[in-house]
């Protein structure tokens, strides 16, 4: 006679045990499944019928005894956490503004929610609710919802590989669905007044200049030194990290070399003059300490202090979603509408997916939208 089985939820959190029945002496064991899910609890029991009951290990100390926002904090501790340690022998390389991000998330979205709850108390139902609220109560955009999913998904990997956990039900916690907000992007008339005007700061006038004619991030223009500007490219090797305020390598980790106009490199020649700065290994845009960048709050601050100059109010500049990184959609919508090879167009940016460059040249601004209304009404 075949031993027999059946199932039992949990009023707590929703959660299947499978209760076995010896048919010879009714003898009752009990193993939990893990999952809400009915359906996955039947299929899990009738494997466990079929391959042998697994064994019933005693929850670990540190399940028991942990806070689930700790243990993440712990996770994600870039100098401490043995996962890091692992990734490296693995000959991968885990970057620490990637933990740092991780760990902000954690304090920022899981430690109000969850608070002192044990990691022995966290499942999949638990996990999908506190989605939920990220995603409806709190109105966050899909792309932070999923972040911060990543920052307990991964870590609650490690715990199930590392047995401080028995079991999670990975597939029951979704991910969000949404399209991401648009960046709003200046036209050419607004680009060009914006230059026109006179800028109290000359640091972040060509700053945002350079961004505007290479599409460069601003991590990788407050990384520029003296001898990564020549007369015809701008070498861009590394990247600046406001997080931990150090030099890092740039996005994707491949150096490029971006083609610059003669105007431009006329300007950070006069520039580099009035400065005086004479070493080549010298930061281009210094902050008040010499190897320390210039500050990009401020950064943004006075452009958007440029932007209500002509016109841009905060309002106005929100609701159109125009930032400084704007202008790297704005150079990929140009590259695409002069005819520019879209491989061409990425090797500029620095990026190694053609969606991205797709989604940044998707922009239809005013005078593309008026190009467009003149050519419909020539067809008429």
């Amino acid at each position: 006679m075949r031993q027999s089985f059946y199932l039992r939820q949990k009023k707590s959190d929703g959660l299947f045990s499978v209760i076995f029945v010896d048919p010879l002496t009714e003898k009752r064991t009990e193993r939990a499944t893990g999952t809400n899910d009915e359906k996955k609890a039947t299929a899990i029991a009738q494997g466990w019928l079929s391959n042998g009951l697994p064994d019933n290990p005693t929850m670990s100390k540190i399940a028991r005894t942990t806070s689930f926002c700790d243990y993440l904090c712990q996770f994600w501790d870039f100098e401490k956490s043995e996962y890091f340690r692992e990734q490296e022998t693995m000959g991968k390389e885990p970057q620490p503004e990637h933990a740092f991000e991780m760990q902000r998330a954690v304090k920022r979205y899981y430690q109000p929610y969850f608070q002192n709850k044990l990691l022995c108390q966290i499942n999949g139902n638990s996990l999908q609710k506190f989605i939920v609220h990220l995603k409806i109560d709190k109105n966050l955009a899909a792309s932070t919802v999923n972040s911060a999913r990543n920052t307990a998904i991964k870590a609650l990997r490690y715990a199930v590989r590392m047995k401080y956990i028995r079991h999670f039900d990975f597939d029951y916690v979704l991910p969000a669905g949404g399209k991401p907000k648009e960046r709003g992007i200046l036209n050419k008339t607004e680009a060009e007044k914006l230059f026109n005007q006179k800028w109290d700061c000359i640091k972040s006038r060509l700053i945002t200049f350079i961004n505007y004619h290479t599409g460069m991030r601003l991590g990788e223009i407050r990384a520029l030194r003296i001898c990564d500007i020549h007369e015809k490219k701008i070498d861009v090797i590394y990247s600046w990290s406001s997080k931990k305020n150090r030099q890092k390598s740039i996005k994707n980790g491949e150096a490029r070399y971006i083609p610059i106009l003669p105007y431009l490199y006329k300007e950070i020649v006069d520039y580099i003059k009035q400065e005086k700065y004479y070493k080549l290994d010298s930061l281009l845009f210094p902050g008040k300490k010499p190897d320390i960048p210039f500050d990009s709050v401020q950064i943004r601050k006075n452009f958007h202090k440029m932007l209500e100059k002509i016109g841009i109010d905060e309002e106005t500049r929100k609701k159109r979603g125009i930032v400084l990184h704007s202008f790297r959609h704005l150079l990929a919508k140009d590259l695409v509408e002069k005819g520019v090879n879209k491989a061409i167009g990425m090797k500029i940016l620095g990026q190694k997916t053609g969606w991205v460059f797709d989604h940044y040249a998707s922009h239809v601004d005013k005078e593309t939208f008026n190009q467009m209304a003149m050519a419909m009404e020539c067809n008429a």
